[in-house]
């Protein structure tokens, strides 16, 4: 029961998350530049996250994904594994896939992702 209620705590809180965004959204015209871009005048792998997440609140999912790919898939991949928690815990299926996805390969694959992704969009 204790577990039931941890998921439904965080996906209320995800809802309301989501539902302040989208009103933050429509207020805010800029924001300030990001501390590595300012400093060292080059893309680290977060730029365009608040904007990303900004656009995927507002509907608007290319703009999303053309401001940062990598931030866009895992924001789905983490959805993605919200579900499966749902599904696990709520339930009581989906608990093999959760643990076939949700895994410290995976995670490192994710985090090794990232070099690459962070010298490329530097590049282009």
């Amino acid at each position: 029961m204790k577990k039931k209620i941890m998921v439904l705590g965080l996906d209320a809180g995800l809802l309301l998350l989501y539902f302040v965004i989208g009103f933050i959204t429509d207020s805010m015209l800029t924001l300030p530049t990001g501390c590595v871009l300012a400093t060292l005048g080059m893309e680290c792998p977060s730029c365009g996250g608040t904007r990303c997440v900004r656009y995927l609140a507002s509907g608007q999912f290319l703009k999303a994904f053309q401001i940062n790919p990598y931030f866009f898939v895992s924001i789905f991949y983490l959805g993605f594994l919200l579900v499966l928690l749902n599904s696990a815990v709520l339930f009581g299926k989906g608990e093999k896939l959760l643990k076939k996805v949700a895994t410290p390969t995976a995670a490192i694959i994710w985090a090794v992702g990232l070099i690459p992704f962070t010298i490329l969009r530097n590049i282009f």
